[in-house]
């Protein structure tokens, strides 16, 4: 008979130590009725096979943290793909995105833009700078840490992760809060204008009525003792421009309740310039950001075109036809003056490449202020053509051909086209 070793003796104090009881301290030993059973064997063998057989749940999550980058990349993934395929049910509902998606997204980008606003400065801006520097820095540190501890392939899978799954989660907001905004029936839908190819001289006799408007504009415009236009400051522009959007919020139902944001200058507005931009819209942080360099007499109209974009205007020629509308019924003649330019210079580049006479008709209307200042712009612009130029141009084609603009950049100016829907509903 062999003798219990008293040290792991788990009775009462005071009971003489037996084999039997020396396996009761196993839980399984137990029975429902708080009476002590002997089953040594079944304590011995089933114990431990409980303890090491892992559930499916610590097995998911065994896995989860062996390959966590690539879980995170798989999540990246999943974001996208389902605000992809999200959007992708809506753009089958035109009409419905005119009338209700559009108003959701004006309300997301308000709060969106609201928080962003805070800042004084163009937020995205800083975001490129510091993306800029950060990832030559953040090569740079990988590379020596991988030199000092090792592991540089799982640190960059680490890095790559985090990365990709910002960036998804940054498109998907973009494409929820504004980017089926692409996929509507058309600003001309919304406003009920009959938008199609129209004559001669539907597109003479608008461009007439532009041209005799747009002189009245400058005629009403504060001016040196040169005679030169004295344009208010950046920020004066800025509320010119967003008090026009209230006003045609006022007399338009389809923009009623618009309420758009600050607009911010660009701090590197020469190299906006060196790529052709007068400004550019961020869904993600909701802000119009405007160059600032640029001729002051298309300023207004830009804001008002980027304004026009947070209001859910998606494509170029009806953001371009919304800043029109705007400022042609504000009540700043700094406004009407510069929406007014841009409509001339639009129609009458469409209007000489069908009947030349006709056009020039027109351009001999103008006051000479006005067709110095059209030469002024010519001229600046002509100083940055170039590479950077064409390749900003091709990028910008590339983007509005995949968000459902089949001609690209050639979309501006297709403003026309609203601009004689809106001339024909007038008369």
């Amino acid at each position: 008979m062999t003798t219990p070793d008293p040290r792991i003796y788990a009775g009462k104090p005071g009971e003489e130590a037996s084999p039997g009881n020396t396996e009761v301290t196993v839980p399984e030993a137990v029975s429902a009725s708080g009476e002590d059973v002997a089953r040594p064997a079944a304590a011995v063998e089933t114990a431990p096979a409980r303890e090491n057989a892992p559930s499916g749940k610590k097995h998911r999550q065994s896995v989860f943290r062996r390959f966590p980058s690539v879980c995170r990349f798989a999540e990246a993934l999943l974001i996208l793909g389902a605000a992809i395929l999200t959007a992708a049910v809506m753009s089958r509902y035109p009409e419905w995105i005119s009338r209700s998606y559009v108003r959701f997204s004006r309300a997301a980008q308000h709060v969106i833009g609201s928080i962003f606003g805070v800042f004084p400065f163009s937020f995205v801006e800083f975001l490129l700078y510091a993306a800029l520097l950060a990832i030559p820095c953040g090569i740079v540190a990988l590379i020596v840490l991988a030199k000092k501890r090792g592991g540089g392939v799982k640190r960059l899978a680490r890095w790559l992760s985090h990365t990709s799954r910002i960036a998804a989660s940054m498109l998907a907001v973009f494409i929820l809060t504004w980017g089926v905004n692409y996929y509507s029936a058309g600003l001309g839908y919304a406003l009920g204008l009959d938008v199609h190819e129209r004559p001669a001289e539907t597109l003479r006799a608008a461009l007439e009525e532009i041209t005799l408007d747009l002189a009245q504009a400058e005629s009403e415009l504060p001016k040196d003792g040169d005679g030169e236009i004295v344009w208010p400051s950046f920020s004066e522009q800025s509320d010119i421009a967003r008090e026009a959007w209230q006003e045609l919020a006022e007399s338009e139902p389809y923009f009623a309740g618009a309420s758009p944001v600050r607009v911010k200058p660009v701090a590197a507005s020469r190299g906006l310039s060196y790529m052709g931009l007068t400004g550019i819209f961020v869904a993600v942080t909701g802000e119009a950001n405007v160059n600032r360099d640029f001729r002051d007499s298309g300023r207004i109209f830009t804001m008002a075109h980027e304004l026009a974009h947070s209001l859910g205007c998606a494509a170029e020629n009806e953001a371009n036809f919304a800043a029109y509308l705007a400022c042609r019924g504000s009540s700043s003649p700094y406004a009407r003056y510069s929406g007014l330019l841009a409509a001339f210079v639009y129609c009458y580049n469409q209007l000489v490449g069908v009947d030349r006479e006709a056009a020039f008709e027109c351009w001999y209307m103008l006051p000479e202020s006005v067709v110095d200042e059209i030469h002024a712009r010519n001229a600046y612009w002509q100083s940055f053509e170039g590479e950077i130029k064409k390749a900003a141009t091709a990028i910008n084609d590339g983007y509005l051909k995949t968000m459902a603009q089949p001609t690209g950049v050639k979309s501006y100016g297709e403003v026309v086209d609203l601009i004689l829907a809106d001339y024909d509903a007038r008369h």
